[in-house]
């Protein structure tokens, strides 16, 4: 739980893969990433969700290497709002093929 401006704001804090996943399947609608972590398996969004990093610390979401897909892919129900975050493709070290980008609408 984080506090803002007096009231309180339920937010789901993740700080590696396994916990955004569980967010993820929970339909948390608001994550907050804590540290940077690598991405290894397509996350699908079929709700709305924000994803974000706190004010003061900009974390990174890496795609990991060998990783052939999409970091993120938003089905017609979903949307995917990225605040304050950093997602890489990590291209100078990925050693799979890039048919993928980072996200798929």
């Amino acid at each position: 739980m984080v506090r803002q401006k007096g009231c309180e704001l339920l937010m789901t804090q993740v700080s590696t893969q396994a916990e955004l996943q569980a967010a993820i399947a929970a339909q948390e609608p608001d994550i907050q990433v804590t540290a940077d972590f690598f991405i290894d398996a397509r996350q699908e969004i079929t709700y709305d969700v924000t994803i974000s990093s706190a004010p003061e610390n900009r974390w990174t979401l890496v795609k990991e290497d060998g990783f052939d897909n999409y970091m993120f892919e938003i089905d017609g129900n979903g949307s995917l709002t990225l605040q304050n975050i950093r997602l890489d493709g990590a291209k100078e070290t990925n050693t799979a093929p890039v048919p993928y980008g980072l996200i798929s609408v």
